[in-house]
């Protein structure tokens, strides 16, 4: 007995009056099991409860899961501090000063620290959703406590901090319905026949794959142009990461069913009229 004492109180780390011995050691370990466990229990829990869940039970599951994690692990650290013997408040008070001195240089830190909670608690916005800040379009890789992941069109990934999401318009194209309307602009010229113009757009956007057969195509005549009469071509889709591709996709049939029925799309121009002037 005297043996396994003399072992768990062994040194392994002794500066003046602060020291870490074997107890120390085992106590942090089983304190990380234990943490483990708890984070491992509540993933369990909500790979369970999604399964038969709602898309929105389902985002605002995650978002929970996300959040009891980031707690789960706080309060770790701060019972691995109090285990090696730091009086935690004492900590706290002698660093106040220094803290303050710091926070007014990592605002911004902090900042997207709490946008990170409020993009969490509030879950507008999800992994996995397709949204557009600025000229950023891409779908949401990963949120993280500070920063996100969102992927672009081009497969890359682009560190975002969550600031952005919060202090500035965001547009979520996933938020509420998977499918979203997309418009191809274009014009055909003057005389043109406007019922099949209209028919071999709807054709065209039927056939591509990736639109939606729930909600059909849809052309909207805008305009008479200065060079041609100007439509607007809407479909929908649910794949918003494939639109580019779609778009030039329904754009080359488009092209092929013109020229087969002898459709032009005209090119800008201008009639210049020239007065003779008398001598």
């Amino acid at each position: 007995m005297n043996t396994i004492n003399e072992i768990l109180d062994y040194k392994i780390i002794n500066i003046s009056e602060f020291s870490i011995n074997v107890y120390n050691v085992l106590l942090v370990c089983l304190i990380l099991i234990i943490s483990r466990i708890f984070i491992f229990l509540i993933k369990k829990i909500y790979q369970k409860k999604i399964i038969n869940s709602a898309k929105t039970e389902e985002r605002r599951l995650n978002s929970v899961n996300k959040i009891a994690k980031y707690i789960i692990n706080v309060i770790t650290v701060f019972i691995i501090i109090q285990s090696v013997g730091v009086d935690i408040s004492l900590l706290l008070a002698g660093s106040a000063a220094l803290l303050v001195g710091i926070g007014i240089g990592l605002q911004q830190i902090f900042y997207d620290f709490f946008s990170g909670l409020i993009i969490l608690f509030e879950g507008v916005i999800h992994e996995g959703d397709v949204v557009e800040i600025g000229d950023l379009i891409g779908k949401v890789k990963s949120i993280g406590i500070r920063t996100s992941t969102v992927v672009t069109f081009e497969n890359i990934d682009i560190i975002v901090l969550n600031s952005k999401f919060v202090g500035h318009n965001v547009i979520n194209w996933s938020y509420d319905e998977k499918l979203t309307r997309m418009k191809i602009e274009l014009s055909v010229a003057y005389g043109s026949d406007i019922k099949k113009v209209k028919e071999i757009l709807i054709d065209c956007a039927s056939t591509e794959p990736e639109t939606s057969n729930r909600l059909k195509p849809e052309v909207e005549f805008i305009d008479f142009g200065d060079s041609g009469l100007k439509f607007y071509l809407h479909y929908w889709t649910d794949k918003i990461m494939l639109t580019r591709w779609m778009n030039s996709s329904i754009r080359e049939k488009i092209n092929e069913a013109f020229e087969e029925n002898k459709i032009v799309i005209p090119f800008p121009q201008r009639d210049i009229h020239l007065a003779e002037k008398n001598k």
